[in-house]
């Protein structure tokens, strides 16, 4: 319901930049040996805020795919994403393994970057690129208002 009320590109760009904030948390925190709460904490709010990306990115295959190519685009994307998750997942190792002395900050570092580079990446996308069409807002008198 969200997604159809706000901008998808924006939704993109905050959660992805909120995602960086808090894997940056999680490095910051395996590298002074903080308590296990802490990095399991904010590694997992920022794997739930997937779950928002990942509905942005559904809404708005159909303004990014020809209307024919449109199930497989839908088949494709979360093949893609998991070709994305084990790449991810070789990179992280191989960081891990040739940065030994910042131990696992290393990786949870790598992924800050590459959500951060994904905020930014969503700046080549205009306001409205990816929808809603039309954005409905009520104001605290119950007066709705509709932004094209």
């Amino acid at each position: 319901v969200l997604l159809d009320r706000w901008s998808r590109v924006r939704a993109l760009a905050w959660a992805n930049l909120a995602r960086a904030l808090l894997i940056t948390l999680t490095a910051v925190a395996t590298a002074v040996g903080a308590s296990e709460l802490a990095i399991f904490g904010s590694a997992l709010v920022a794997l739930g805020l997937n779950r928002l990306v990942l509905a942005a990115l559904g809404a708005s295959l159909p303004r990014t795919v020809p209307p024919d190519l449109l199930v497989s685009g839908n088949a494709l994307a979360p093949t893609l994403g998991t070709v994305a998750t084990v790449c991810g997942a070789g990179i992280g190792l191989a960081l891990r393994g040739s940065l030994d002395a910042v131990g696992d900050a290393g990786p949870f570092a790598a992924a800050a970057l590459g959500y951060l580079l994904a905020a930014l990446a969503t700046r080549s996308f205009a306001g409205d690129a990816l929808g809603p069409d039309d954005v409905r807002s009520t104001d605290l008198a119950g007066r709705t208002s509709v932004e094209k």
